[in-house]
């Protein structure tokens, strides 16, 4: 069902001709869509399709979208070296940039693919240097992803500077509470990982309810 609705809608944007609207489709429902549910080839066919139509029409603004995607596509992957995977968290984290010195649009989405990129692959700073600076975004009400917002931010901070098991493990509920609030489900296997994690050092607290 939801493959059906992301064709559709890519091919109703098609067939609108109008080009906002075609990138759009590229990069939301095509590459957004795909990484949430962690599909890495669609993100890269998705990134391509894209950059050829941004280029063609000459509409540098979505290239740095179609480059961000294509590089967490190759990240999610699995890159066969340390040197690609840095080649490849700079490439993101350098459009990262561009996207949010330009005030783009979807900015939390890509941030938070960026920052959840950077804790699987070490880079816990970068992760939380990101995060911080949509801050203002999510609590201003782009509240899309703010599960997994949540749960990276958690997990990036005690990576970063671990011992403090508690603020993690509430900061994890909260991001649980959110998600279930939303109906965010695709978010809440990951977060339950996460919390089941902590066991047994959090046993009583995860019992607790949220304050």
């Amino acid at each position: 069902m939801a493959d059906h609705w992301r064709d559709q809608a890519l091919l109703y944007a098609q067939r609108s001709a109008n080009h906002i609207a075609v990138c759009q489709a590229f990069v939301f429902c095509g590459g957004h869509i795909s990484g949430l549910w962690r599909r890495p080839d669609d993100m890269a066919r998705y990134a391509k399709e894209a950059r050829d139509y941004a280029t063609s029409n000459q509409l540098p603004i979505w290239l740095p979208y179609a480059d961000l995607i294509t590089a967490l596509s190759g990240l999610m992957s699995g890159p066969e070296s340390g040197a690609e995977v840095s080649a490849l968290l700079e490439k993101a984290k350098k459009c990262v940039d561009i996207l949010l010195n330009q005030h783009s649009a979807y900015l939390t989405t890509w941030v938070v693919f960026y920052a959840r990129a950077c804790l699987e692959n070490g880079r816990f700073q970068d992760g939380i240097e990101a995060l911080e600076r949509i801050d203002s975004r999510v609590a201003a009400g782009e509240r899309w992803m703010e599960p997994e917002y949540l749960r990276l931010k958690a997990r990036l901070n005690h990576a970063k500077n671990p011992g403090d098991s508690v603020a993690l493990g509430n900061t994890l509920r909260q991001a649980l509470a959110v998600a279930e609030s939303q109906g965010a489900l695709i978010f809440i296997a990951d977060i339950l990982q996460d919390i089941q994690s902590l066991e047994p050092a959090l046993p009583e607290l995860l019992r607790k309810p949220c304050a």
